[in-house]
């Protein structure tokens, strides 16, 4: 593809809506630690479906709470900050991609499955590296946003670099940057660092399937790109105890080599206990996709 080509590529992208001012002002409030949650709480109380979402979610499997959470005060006081960011971040971009579904050709409630799933097997793996769960969670969420991004500023040629690849892997990013001039990984780091997102979950997304390339922010990338696999096992393997389905380069050099780096069992008998925990994690939150969706 010529650089003119690309060009008129990057400004459709840079054309897209950016996220709901909430989102800036949240991402702001929540990034001071002078700000208090009185100064959360005005920002979204006035956003109603921001609002009911927030309440949804937070009453759902997601946290496992007894008591129900009433109102977005005590959503502030229960969750926290961060959490709460989280939750305005994941449902902003949720919202935002609403008319990919219109889209023939590409399964979007497939989609939204598969980044759900890498989010929770993200959220599950952050604890032992002593990286914050809720934020591990939203950077497998949103690690192909690129990918719908792309959907949107040209479909058919998206759609075609799809029956090319498999729309998965490294495969998948030759496809787009052969066909489109630019990769989903490209295209989500700008994306995000135009909704102005925190830099390690801009480098989660540009780097998950090649997390080696990034120096200072590897683990992030990493964590998503084995979370990423791990989706993938359990959407491919109905019985983790009979064959299992390993997506290509789950078990390469490279990737087993970062991960023990960073003391995290990769190999074949961790990966299927894994792929284990992971399916009974994604029974328990079941109905929790739906609360995002709608």
């Amino acid at each position: 593809m010529d650089n003119e080509k690309i060009a008129q590529l990057i400004a459709k992208i840079d054309a897209m809506p950016t996220l709901p001012t909430l989102v800036g002002r949240v991402l702001t409030i929540t990034s001071d630690p002078n700000s208090s949650a009185d100064d959360l709480l005005q920002a979204i109380e006035p956003d109603q479906s921001m609002t009911v979402k927030i309440l949804k979610v937070a009453n759902s499997a997601f946290y496992s709470r007894v008591r129900k959470v009433a109102d977005l005060k005590q959503a502030l006081m229960v969750l926290g900050f961060q959490e709460v960011r989280n939750l305005v971040l994941a449902s902003a971009v949720f919202n935002n991609f609403q008319k990919i579904r219109k889209v023939k050709e590409f399964d979007a409630r497939a989609f939204w499955r598969h980044s759900f799933i890498t989010g929770l097997a993200a959220k599950g793996m952050a604890g032992p590296l002593k990286l914050a769960a809720g934020e591990m969670f939203i950077a497998g969420l949103i690690h192909d946003i690129g990918k719908l991004a792309l959907l949107t500023a040209l479909p058919l040629e998206f759609v075609r670099t799809m029956k090319m690849s498999g729309n998965y892997g490294l495969e998948g990013l030759i496809a787009e940057k052969h066909v489109l001039g630019l990769s989903h990984t490209d295209v989500g780091m700008r994306v995000l660092k135009r909704w102005m997102f925190p830099n390690h979950l801009v480098v989660a997304t540009g780097f998950h399937h090649q997390p080696a390339t990034d120096d200072s922010l590897r683990v992030y990338p990493l964590v998503v790109q084995l979370s990423d696999f791990l989706a993938h096992i359990v959407a491919m393997s109905p019985d983790l105890d009979e064959q299992i389905i390993f997506p290509e380069g789950c078990f390469s050099a490279e990737t087993a080599s970062l991960a023990k780096n960073y003391g995290i069992d990769w190999h074949l008998e961790a990966v299927k206990a894994r792929g284990k925990e992971l399916k009974q994690i994604m029974d328990l939150q079941a109905g929790v996709l739906d609360a995002f969706l709608n």
